[in-house]
């Protein structure tokens, strides 16, 4: 990788972009800021597009950057480590990481190249663009937890650990099936076993025979494999697997991890004896695994696609009636046809397709209905979207609503999902309220740090941008004010030295550029510090302001606007 010298021309600056930062501040400055310095200060000259603001307490301050006439993605790197410039290339993405305490040195993780997934070739620099050796392929972005001895990186359909500063990796998982327990121990079923890690990702033991199903009982599992069904325990002092036969004859354990149980006793599906008919809902003693007893299920059903839940509550020495959700006409992705049964002498309820025994949610006792379900799995624009709908015991179900997405960073749900937006809504037992129409699914609400408590978020998203709104009460968009408009939603931010809020509106997607506004919403006064900005980020170091890029036109560069 090589430095940079002359392709970077500095403005006044000497070859330091960062160095503008602190020539340009004043030498004394109000502790309450109030507005920007309108366009403020040329920090480097050229087509910058994108600008990010690095700040760490070990390795201070620096710029990232990128432009719009690399011959290929290439990431910059500006400041203490990289006072005159450099650059690392191909790189198509970098991840601001930190660095854990038992690290020698801090590292970023960049992909050389990214498909439509998200993967590629994943390599680590400094911030000195001194790229290490260790090459992973087929890699995501690194887990955000800092380790000592490396990262957690995601690979195929499993997990790598790479450790870039020994130049080695080693494989946690190939094929992962589920995350079983992840605190101060990992435990992981993949690769046909059950597999054991320190906190640290340090391997202890393995389990196991091709396991097909895995259910939580108790602080132990129910695990069945090629030899029979299993009670598996994990010792959290030395984290070494251990397992005892149980239910002889048992086969076909349900699939789903879900399964009714009080302080005693825990509910499963399984098929017993094996090649039965039907299957067989199991109570088991939760200490021991004894089977306390035994009831054949009314309808045929393939014992792997259900699961059980209580539909009441036991009282005293009452134990809880149990009920079931279940598939029919299961297809090669897994879902069919979802229905429930309540228990004893009630007939089942057929709820809906394209569905998972896992979706069924009971309200509480009392209420009009009986539970929730999500039918009719469908993939649009890259989010898993269902429909949803309410039951009754009694056999009504209605339609709750459709094509139901939830929001990937805050959880919420959107309505009417088409592949671009949906409608913010909140659900109660009757129906749904819709909060704010056309709401993008990867992004939430910010929050303000100084002053009043307020919330923004864009609405009205056209897969680009959309309007931004703000005010004092959360989720409830709708009483909001209007800022701005053709706002990306990513493009939003509330700074932490100032009452502003920051954004770019006026959003141009042929050209990549907007108009960069700061309002200050304890003077109820908006400011333009640029047009023609592609990207901001705000910064306390050495002083607060934000740092932006303007690609094209006579003030092309990256610039830093103080705030005072």
């Amino acid at each position: 990788m090589r430095r940079v010298y002359a392709v970077v021309c500095l403005l006044l600056l000497g070859c330091d972009p960062t160095a503008g930062l602190a020539d340009s501040a004043d030498a004394a400055l109000p502790g309450t800021k109030r507005y920007f310095d309108g366009r403020g200060s040329k920090l480097a000259e050229g087509p910058w597009n994108r600008v990010v603001v690095d700040l760490d307490a070990e390795t201070l301050y620096h710029l990232g950057a990128r432009r719009a006439d690399d011959d290929a993605p290439t990431f910059h790197l500006f400041g203490a480590d990289a006072r005159e410039g450099c650059e690392v290339t191909p790189n198509a993405g970098t991840w601001l990481l930190g660095k854990a305490p038992g690290a020698p040195f801090r590292l970023l993780p960049f992909l050389e190249s990214m498909d439509e997934r998200g993967r590629g070739r994943l390599r680590f620099t400094q911030l000195d663009c001194t790229v290490q050796d260790l090459v992973v392929e087929d890699a995501g972005r690194p887990y955000a937890r800092l380790y000592d001895q490396g990262y957690l990186v995601p690979t195929g359909n499993g997990y790598t650990f790479a450790d870039p500063w020994r130049g080695k990796t080693r494989n946690i998982a190939t094929n992962l099936e589920a995350v079983l327990l992840w605190s101060d121990a990992v435990l992981l079923w993949a690769d046909d076993e059950l597999k054991s890690f320190s906190g640290e990702l340090e391997e202890r033991s393995r389990w196991g025979n091709a396991p097909s199903s895995v259910v939580p009982l108790g602080n132990d599992f129910l695990v069945e494999d090629a030899d029979g069904l299993h009670r598996v325990r994990l010792d959290h002092r030395t984290l070494k697997l251990s397992a005892e036969p149980v239910l002889e004859g048992a086969c076909r354990l349900q699939r789903s991890a879900l399964s009714a149980g009080d302080t005693s006793s825990q509910w499963v599906i399984a098929e017993l004896p094996c090649g039965s008919a039907r299957p067989s809902l199991l109570q088991l003693k939760r200490e021991t695994t004894e089977l306390q007893s035994r009831t054949e299920l009314p309808f045929d059903a393939d014992a792997r696609y259900t699961r059980s839940f209580a539909t009441r509550l036991g009282e005293g020495d009452e134990p809880p009636r149990v009920g079931v959700a279940y598939l029919t006409d299961v297809d090669e992705d897994e879902l069919g046809t979802l229905w429930v049964w309540s228990g004893e002498d009630a007939e089942p309820i057929r709820l809906g397709e394209l569905a998972e025994p896992d979706y069924v949610f009971l309200q509480s006792p009392g209420g009009e209905w009986a539970g929730i379900a999500q039918v009719n799995y469908q993939l649009l624009g890259g989010a898993e979207a269902r429909d949803w709908l309410h039951f009754r015991w009694d056999g009504a179900v209605e339609t709750l609503g459709e094509r139901v997405v939830r929001n990937s960073v805050t959880g919420e749900p959107l309505v009417n999902f088409d592949g671009v937006a949906g409608d913010l809504s909140r659900f109660d037992e009757g129906g749904y309220e819709v909060l704010a129409r056309g709401v993008p699914p990867s992004v939430g609400e910010v929050t303000s740090y100084v002053g009043e408590k307020l919330y923004a978020r864009v609405d009205q998203f056209d897969g680009t941008s959309g309007r931004l709104l703000m005010g004092p009460e959360p989720r409830q968009p709708a009483s909001w004010a209007t800022l701005g408009s053709q706002v990306p939603p990513e493009q939003a931010r509330f700074a932490w030295f100032m009452p502003a809020l920051l954004f770019l509106e006026d959003w141009d997607s042929e050209r990549g550029t907007g108009r960069l506004v700061a309002y200050n919403y304890e003077l109820d006064a908006r400011s333009t510090i640029s047009e023609g900005v592609s990207s901001f980020d705000l910064t306390s170091y050495p002083w607060d302001g934000v740092v932006y890029a303007v690609p094209a036109g006579k003030q092309r560069g990256l610039w830093f606007s103080k705030a005072k």
